[in-house]
């Protein structure tokens, strides 16, 4: 799996020729982006703030860092096949301060 950022949006790059029509689907205002043959890209969050770097946690939550605001932890959800959206929204870290997410692991 593969992430791309996109100002406020979240896209995620999955390994899946066919796009599915999923229950819930949000809209970018522009263009998806360009993925190689065999991947799909689906928009999972919006109403981000600048998303700065990612992560998984040991808990699967999707970590982002947020420019000017902190991190939030994303819990997906996988409706199947390419179909994954976000079930909650925490703040982890409320802080300006922080500019970036490392993987110790």
């Amino acid at each position: 799996m593969f992430v791309v950022q996109l100002f406020s949006l979240l896209f995620l790059l999955l390994p899946f020729s066919i796009a599915q029509s999923c229950s819930v689907s949000l809209t970018a205002s522009y263009p998806a982006p360009s993925v190689a043959p065999g991947f799909s890209a689906r928009l999972i969050a919006n109403g981000l703030t600048a998303p700065r770097g990612i992560i998984f946690d040991s808990d699967g939550h999707l970590l982002v860092v947020q420019q000017g605001s902190g991190i939030v932890s994303l819990t997906l959800t996988d409706d199947g096949g390419d179909c994954l959206g976000v079930s909650s929204k925490v703040t982890v870290i409320n802080d300006t301060s922080v500019h970036g997410i490392l993987s110790l692991g």
